[in-house]
């Protein structure tokens, strides 16, 4: 039997605010700002991105983000949490 020690973030909810600092603090946030201005993005994940007032772990549109950057489950939990712990 193999046992998981990664804790599962799934129902981890933060805010647009917390999202878009975390992707600061990582050096992110003018990579995806600039990706979400693309053609070529789904228009559903560009609503998201622009109009949610938050942000599920678990959400669809998260997961269509983090796969169009190559990003591993571990490194968009690592933007999870720390973009909790973050305060205005």
């Amino acid at each position: 039997m193999i046992i998981s020690h990664r804790p599962n973030l799934s129902r981890l909810v933060v805010s647009r605010f917390q999202a878009r600092a975390a992707l600061q603090m990582a050096g992110l946030l003018d990579m995806v700002e600039a990706a979400m201005q693309s053609p070529t993005v789904d228009p559903i994940v560009h609503l998201a991105w622009t109009d949610a007032q938050e942000f599920r772990r678990s959400s669809p549109s998260i997961a269509a983000m983090a796969a169009q950057f190559g990003w591993s489950d571990e490194q968009l939990d690592a933007l999870f949490m720390t973009a909790r712990g973050i305060e205005a």
